[in-house]
C-alpha cells in the first residue's frame, strides 16, 4: 500500500486524524464566526446608509412638495387677481353715468356735455387737483375702469392724453386731475360724486 507523502506530512503536524479534524473544524468555525461578524457589520452599515438615504430623499420630497404648493398658491393668487382686475375693468361706467334709481337722471345730458368739454382746455389736466385726501381721495387702480370707459366714449380724451402723458404729466396725475374736475361738475349739478 502506498501512502501519499503530502497527507502523511500534514498528518505529522497533528497528533492524530481526530486532532486534525478538530482543529480544522475550529478554524472553519472561527472563519465562519469572523465572516458572520463582517457580514453583520456590513448589514448594520448598510442599514445606517439606507436610513440616511431615506431621510434625505424624504426631506427632498417634502421640500419639492412645499415649493410646488407655494408656486401653485402664487399661480392661483395671480390668476384670481387677474380675474378680479378684468372684472373691475369691465365694470367701469362713463364719468357722466348716473344710477337709474337716482332722482337726477334728467341732468345726464348736461352732465355728459360738461364732462366732454373738459377736453377743450388743456389746463383742466395741467392744473393739479388738491393733494388733501379729505378734499379728493384718489386711487388710480379704482379709477382705471372708469378711465378706460371714458377713453372709449370720449373721442377727444385719448388725443389729449396722448399729447400730455408722459411729456407733461404722469399717468396717475393726468387721471387725478381729470376725475377731480369730473367730480366738481357732478357736484355742481347735484349728482353724487364718483368714489375712488
Amino acid at each position: 500500500v502506498r501512502v501519499n507523502k503530502t497527507v502523511f506530512s500534514t498528518m505529522s503536524w497533528f497528533s492524530s486524524w481526530d486532532d486534525f479534524t478538530k482543529k480544522a473544524s475550529e478554524a472553519a468555525k472561527s472563519a465562519s464566526s469572523k465572516a458572520a461578524e463582517v457580514a453583520k457589520a456590513a448589514a448594520d452599515k448598510s442599514k445606517v446608509v439606507a436610513a440616511q438615504v431615506n431621510e434625505k430623499v424624504n426631506k427632498f420630497v417634502e421640500e419639492q412638495k412645499k415649493e410646488y404648493n407655494e408656486v401653485e398658491q402664487d399661480t392661483d393668487l395671480a390668476e384670481r387677481k387677474k380675474r378680479k382686475k378684468q372684472q373691475m375693468m369691465e365694470s367701469g361706467k362713463p364719468p357722466w353715468h348716473i344710477d337709474a334709481n337716482s332722482a337726477n337722471t334728467e341732468v345726464m345730458d348736461e352732465l355728459r356735455l360738461n364732462i366732454l368739454k373738459l377736453c377743450e382746455d388743456e389746463n383742466n389736466f395741467l392744473i393739479k387737483a388738491p393733494t388733501s385726501t379729505s378734499v379728493f381721495d384718489f386711487k388710480l387702480e379704482y379709477a382705471l375702469p372708469y378711465a378706460q370707459c371714458a377713453l372709449a366714449q370720449d373721442p377727444v380724451l385719448p388725443k389729449i392724453r396722448f399729447k400730455l402723458v408722459p411729456r407733461k404729466l404722469e399717468e396717475e396725475q393726468f387721471w387725478k386731475n381729470y376725475f377731480y374736475r369730473v367730480n366738481v361738475i357732478r357736484e355742481s349739478l347735484g349728482v353724487k360724486k364718483m368714489d375712488f
